[in-house]
Formats: C-alpha cells, sequence, structure tokens
C-alpha cells in the first residue's frame, strides 16, 4: 500500500509525545494515553494511495486523518510525504519521510523517498546516502539500485560502485526501460574503456 515517488533537505525530526515525571502530584495520576485507532489509519492511508494519482489534495486531507488517527502508522507517514514531494512541498515531504523512517525502519521506502527529495533540492551527497541507505536496510530493492545508480550518472558521481548497479540493473529491473537503460550505460562505459587512449 505505498505510493511510489517518481523523481527528488530535512535536519528536523518529528516530535514524540513523552512523559514528564519529578512532580509527585502529576506522577500519581492515571496517566492520559492517546487513543491509536489502528485500523481507521490503515483504511483511510488505503483509500489515499488509491486516489492519489488523481486527487492529491484530497488524498493529503485523508492522510494527515490516518496519522492524526494512528502517529505511529509509518505507511501513513510516507505516503503523506510522496503526495507532499508532488506537489513540491520539500521540506514537509523530507521531516514526513523521516518520522516514516524511524517508524519503520526495516522498509527502504522511505529512505528511497527520502534520497529522492534531496536530489530534487539539489543535495546530492545526502541523497546519494539516502539511497545506499535503502540499499544497506534491503540489498535486493531494485528501485533504490535504479535511483543510486541514475543520481550518480546524472550528477557525475560514478565510481566503482555504479558498474555493479548496472549490471544488477540490467538483469532485475524493474521495466524494459530501465534493463535497456542500464545495458546502454554499461555498453558505453566499456567502449570507453576500451578506445585506445590518445596522443
Amino acid at each position: 500500500m505505498r505510493v511510489k515517488a517518481v523523481s527528488v533537505m530535512v535536519a528536523c525530526l518529528i516530535g514524540v509525545l513523552t512523559g514528564c515525571g519529578g512532580n509527585s502530584q502529576i506522577a500519581d495520576r492515571p496517566a492520559r494515553r492517546q487513543t491509536r485507532e489502528v485500523s481507521r489509519a490503515v483504511e483511510l492511508t488505503r483509500r489515499a494511495v488509491a486516489i492519489a494519482g488523481t486527487d492529491p489534495a484530497q488524498a493529503e486531507r485523508l492522510l494527515l486523518e490516518a496519522v492524526a488517527a494512528d502517529p505511529f502508522n509509518g505507511d501513513a507517514r510516507n505516503n503523506l510525504g510522496v503526495v507532499l514531494l508532488g506537489s513540491g512541498r520539500l521540506f514537509d515531504a523530507a521531516v514526513s519521510f523521516e518520522a516514516a523512517r524511524k517508524l519503520i525502519p526495516h522498509h527502504p521506502d522511505p529512505r528511497l523517498n527520502l534520497g529522492l527529495t534531496f536530489e530534487r533540492a539539489g543535495r546530492i551527497d545526502d541523497a546519494i546516502a539516502a539511497y545506499e541507505d535503502a540499499i544497506e536496510v534491503r540489498s535486493d530493492h531494485v528501485p533504490s539500485m535504479q535511483a543510486l545508480a541514475m543520481c550518480m550518472i546524472r550528477h557525475a558521481r560514478s565510481d566503482t560502485r555504479t558498474n555493479a548497479l548496472l549490471r544488477e540493473i540490467a538483469i532485475r529491473g524493474e521495466t524494459e526501460s530501465w534493463r535497456s537503460w542500464a545495458t546502454n550505460v554499461l555498453l558505453k562505459h566499456d567502449g570507453e574503456s576500451r578506445a585506445p587512449a590518445r596522443e
């Protein structure tokens, strides 16, 4: 139930509710607990994902409701970030992806999306680090491989890993166009490396 971001500043963290102590009168009171409406948040997120491509404003409203219903729903926060990124609100998107990254630490999507946000903001080193983080979380995550390889080539940051990524994408790319792109880049690099040196 995740929306994929298609293209790419955060030093800010989402605050979390913490308990306070120290005053015995406060400590003796029953703790107020926020009611988590987990199933409602899941349903709102599902509905938002279904309309995000056609009605992003309504999708944003539904996702904000989902976050209010369950502040610990990482999917809702990730998808909210995708909608915000789509509307060009990079800072807000990055904050949402950062929160999702913490809530679903074993999923690469928030990291990938954070990388896309950084890249769109022109923070290329941060984008590369976010893509690498996504691959570290899940080494077989092809969308993160694709984003990292494309970023490295687009911004002339290719290194020893680039050809390994391209070889993997040429075999396992998500679409035929990704596989063809990786193959063509590999062939170009191979042709350049075999060309005789000019004097």
